[in-house]
C-alpha cells in the first residue's frame, strides 16, 4: 500500500487513494515540479493471482500503450487514458502512471441523483459511440461498457477508464470475453460465437437502459430492455433504439457504432415520424398493396402501382429540396441560423428520398448530398461523413444492383474527402479518401467479365475517373507508407511514382465551371506545391529530371497567376497562403537541384494549364 507523500520514482507524489479492487489501488498522485495531476495504479502481483487478472493487466497496458495519441482525433484523444510510465517497484508490485480524469463515474452520478434525463443520455452515448468508434477502427473491442467505467467530466463530456478486458481481435481464435455480468453480451458468455464490435453495441445499450431507468443489471434480472415500459413517457424512437442495441443475437443488432450514432442523432425524428406529405404517400403506397391483395389483384398489376407511386414519392421530395437555395456566405447570426436550418431540411428530404421503397439504388439522391455538404460551407465535417458512410453502408446492395452506380458513389465520396474533408492536414484527407478509391477499383477488378463494367470502362469519361481513381489511391499509399519506408530504409522509388501521379492529376483535371471548384483547385495547387517543396530532393534521387520538377512548379505558379479572388471570399486566405509559400517552394527545388527556377528559351511551363481545374 502507498501512503499519502509517498514519492514514486522520484518524480510522482501520492496525494489521496481514489479507488480499489481485487489485486490494485488507484491514487491521485502529482509532480511537483510542473503540477500535473496523474492517476498512479499499484498492482499487486502475485503467485496466487489467476491467469485472467494477468492477462487483464497486460491488456490494458498493451492496449493503452500501441494507441498512436498523435493519430488520435482531438475531441476522442481525452476521452481515452494516456500511460505515461510503468514502474517496477519491487516485491511484485507494478506501479502504472496514467492520465488523471477529473470527474465522477456514472454509477456515481445515478446514486446520488436517480435516473438521467434522455437529452444527458443521448449526449453522453453519442460521445462514447464516437470513442467506441475509433477503438474498432484500430481492432480493440473494449468489452466492459458499463456506468462505472464512464467518468463525467464538467464540461459534461465523458470518458472511458479501465481498459483491463479490452482485446485486439482477429477474425480466428477466443470465442469468450470477460466483461461484467448484467452488462455484458451473450457472446462473452459462449453464446453467438466470438466477441466483435457488437459486443460494445450491447453493452452501451444496456448501459443507456440503466441511466434512463436507475435499474443496475447486476442486482435485477433485465430480460426486457424496453424503457418505456419502465416509464411510458419515454421516447419511443430511443425505446427501439436501446432494444435494438441489445438483442441476444448479434446479427440484429446496430452493426456498427456509425450505425448507432446515426440513429442517436435522429432519435426525435424516429418519433415524430417522416414529413406529413411522404406519410400520405408511404400510406398510400401501403395501402394500395393492402387493396390489391384483398381484391385479387395479379402481382403484375400490383407491382408497376407500387413502383409508379414510389417514383412520384422519390422525384418529389428530390424536387422539394432542390428548391431550397442555402445563403451559406452570409455570416450573419441571424442569416447562420436560417441557413443551418434550410440545410437541415434539405438533408432529411434527400435521406427520405433515398429510404422511398425501391429507390435506395437511384444515384441521384446520393449525389445530391454530396453537393450539399459542398453547398453548405465547402467542408465535409465527420457527423457528415457519419451519415453518408452509413446510407452508402446501409445501401450497398441494392446500390451494386446498378454497377456504375455503385463505382460513381465510391469515386465521389473519394474525391469529397480528398478535397472538402474537415482536415488542415492533405495527408489524413487522402487517408480517409483512399479506402473509397481503393473500393471502387477492387470492385472494377472483381467484376471484369461483367458487361456493364467492361463497356463503363470503354467509355472516354469514366476512363478518365479511372486514371484519376489510381493516381489518388497511389498518392494515399503513399502518405500512408512513406513513414515507415523511410524508417526501414526502403522509400527508394516512391517519390518517382508520387510525382507522376500528382503530374497526372494535373494532366487530367478538367475545368468547366472554376468557382464552383475553386476549392479543388487550391487544395490541389497546395498539394503539388507543398510535394515540391517537402520532397524535391527526393524527387532529384528518384530520378525525377529538373526540367520536369521546374516545369510542374511554373505550372502551379501559372494557374496561380489565372486567379483573382476579392478578400471577402471564404477562401481567399487559403489562396494568399499558398502564394506566400510559392517563394520557399521555389528555393526548395533550387537547393535540390543547385540551379534557380526561371523560364528559359524554350522551355515548356505553362504545360496544359487551361485544362487545372
Amino acid at each position: 500500500m502507498l501512503t499519502r507523500d509517498t514519492i514514486i520514482d522520484n518524480k510522482y507524489k501520492i496525494l489521496d487513494e481514489i479507488g480499489h479492487g481485487g489485486m490494485s489501488t488507484v491514487y491521485r498522485a502529482t509532480v511537483e515540479r510542473s503540477g500535473k495531476i496523474w492517476a498512479v495504479k499499484e498492482v499487486r502481483i502475485s503467485e496466487t493471482d489467476d491467469k485472467i487478472a494477468k492477462e487483464c493487466l497486460q491488456a490494458e497496458i498493451d492496449t493503452l500503450r500501441n494507441l498512436n495519441r498523435s493519430a488520435i482525433p482531438e475531441k476522442i484523444r481525452y476521452k481515452i487514458p494516456e500511460i505515461a510510465d510503468i514502474i517496477d517497484n519491487g516485491d511484485n508490485n507494478l506501479i502504472i502512471v496514467m492520465d488523471y480524469i477529473e470527474g465522477v463515474s456514472l454509477d456515481k452520478v445515478i446514486e446520488k441523483k436517480g435516473a438521467q434525463s434522455e437529452e444527458k443520455v443521448v449526449n453522453w452515448a453519442m460521445q462514447l459511440c464516437e470513442v467506441l468508434g475509433y477503438l474498432h477502427s484500430k481492432k480493440i473491442i473494449y468489452r466492459d461498457m458499463k456506468p462505472s467505467n464512464v467518468m463525467l467530466k464538467k464540461n459534461n463530456e465523458v470518458a472511458i477508464i479501465d481498459f483491463g478486458t479490452a482485446k485486439k481481435y482477429e477474425y480466428s481464435g477466443e470465442t469468450q470475453g470477460l466483461g461484467t455480468i448484467g452488462f455484458a453480451a451473450p457472446e462473452q458468455h459462449g453464446q453467438f460465437g466470438r466477441t466483435d464490435e457488437r459486443t460494445d453495441i450491447y453493452c452501451l445499450g444496456k448501459t443507456m437502459y440503466t441511466l434512463l431507468t436507475g435499474i443496475d443489471p447486476r442486482k435485477s434480472l433485465v430480460i426486457d430492455t424496453s424503457i418505456r415500459k419502465v416509464n411510458p413517457s419515454f421516447s419511443p424512437g430511443l425505446d427501439q433504439i436501446i432494444k435494438k442495441c441489445t438483442q441476444h443475437n448479434p446479427d440484429d443488432r446496430y452493426q456498427s457504432c456509425e450505425e448507432l450514432l446515426y440513429y442517436l442523432k435522429e432519435y426525435k425524428e424516429i418519433d415524430k415520424g417522416s414529413r406529413k406529405k411522404k406519410i400520405l404517400k408511404v400510406g398510400m403506397f401501403f395501402t394500395s398493396i393492402a387493396i390489391c391483395i384483398a381484391c385479387g389483384i395479379y402481382g403484375y398489376s400490383l407491382n408497376e402501382q407500387a413502383k409508379a407511386l414510389a417514383t412520384d414519392t422519390y422525384q418529389e421530395l428530390l424536387t422539394q429540396a432542390d428548391m431550397i437555395i442555402l445563403d451559406a456566405e452570409d455570416n450573419s447570426e441571424n442569416s447562420k441560423n436560417k441557413t443551418d436550418e434550410k440545410y437541415n431540411q434539405k438533408i432529411n428530404l434527400y435521406t427520405e428520398a433515398i429510404s422511398v421503397p425501391d429507390k435506395a439504388g437511384k444515384l441521384d439522391a446520393y449525389l445530391a448530398l454530396i453537393e450539399t455538404y459542398k453547398e453548405d460551407d465547402n467542408i465535409f465535417t465527420e457527423e457528415e461523413l457519419t451519415q453518408l458512410n452509413y446510407l452508402v453502408t446501409q445501401n450497398e446492395t441494392a446500390l451494386k444492383a446498378n454497377p456504375e452506380n455503385y463505382i460513381e458513389i465510391c469515386y465521389e465520396i473519394g474525391n469529397l474527402l480528398w478535397y472538402y474533408y474537415d482536415d488542415t492536414n492533405q495527408m489524413t484527407k487522402s487517408k480517409r479518401a483512399v479506402k473509397w478509391f481503393k473500393l471502387m477499383l477492387d470492385y472494377i477488378n472483381e467484376n471484369q467479365e461483367n458487361e456493364i463494367i467492361l463497356n463503363y470502362q470503354k467509355d472516354t469519361e469514366n476512363s478518365k475517373k479511372l486514371g484519376l481513381a489510381e493516381s489518388y489511391e497511389e498518392i494515399g499509399a503513399f502518405y500512408e507508407e512513406i513513414a515507415g519506408q523511410i524508417k526501414q530504409g526502403k522509400d527508394d522509388g516512391a517519390y518517382k511514382n508520387l510525382f507522376w501521379n500528382l503530374q497526372n492529376l494535373m494532366d487530367k483535371l478538367t475545368t468547366k465551371d472554376r468557382e464552383k471548384t475553386m476549392i479543388v483547385r487550391l487544395e490541389l495547387l497546395e498539394m503539388v506545391r507543398y510535394s515540391l517543396h517537402r520532397y524535391a530532393t527526393d524527387f532529384k534521387r528518384d530520378g525525377i529530371e529538373e526540367t520536369s520538377a521546374k516545369s510542374l512548379y511554373k505550372r502551379v505558379q501559372n494557374v496561380l497567376n489565372t486567379i483573382d479572388l476579392d478578400k471577402t471570399h471564404p477562401l481567399y486566405s487559403k489562396f494568399e497562403e499558398i502564394k506566400a509559400n510559392m517563394e520557399d517552394t521555389e528555393n526548395a527545388i533550387q537547393n535540390a537541384y543547385g540551379t534557380t527556377v526561371k523560364e528559359t528559351e524554350g522551355e515548356e511551363t505553362t504545360g496544359k494549364e487551361t485544362e487545372i481545374p
